[in-house]
């Protein structure tokens, strides 16, 4: 979760649109590093994580780029906004 990370906060490199629930592939550059990987479920379509709306981090960020784990799982749950994914995404 990156609400625990000291330092600066990660900012966004960018927004994948999945169509469906299941198997899913990101391209990264290498020059970021590390990232920390969540998901929504844009409910209303608004492309904003909002109250209500399920979401979830992957459970072992950040990940490193240099050894990426062969498989990613984010469970999605639904918070109040206070608890969302954050002004990152532009809550």
């Amino acid at each position: 979760d990156q609400r625990k990370t000291a330092g600066p906060r990660p900012r966004v490199v960018g927004v994948h649109e999945l169509q469906s629930l299941g198997k899913f592939e990101v391209s990264v550059p290498m020059s970021a590093e590390r990232v920390w990987i969540g998901a929504y479920r844009d409910l209303n379509q608004n492309n904003r994580p909002n109250q209500g709306e399920p979401f979830g981090w992957y459970s072992k960020n950040p990940v490193y780029l240099d050894d990426v784990p062969d498989q990613i799982k984010i469970t999605l749950t639904v918070e109040g906004k206070v608890q969302g994914l954050g002004p990152d995404f532009r809550e």
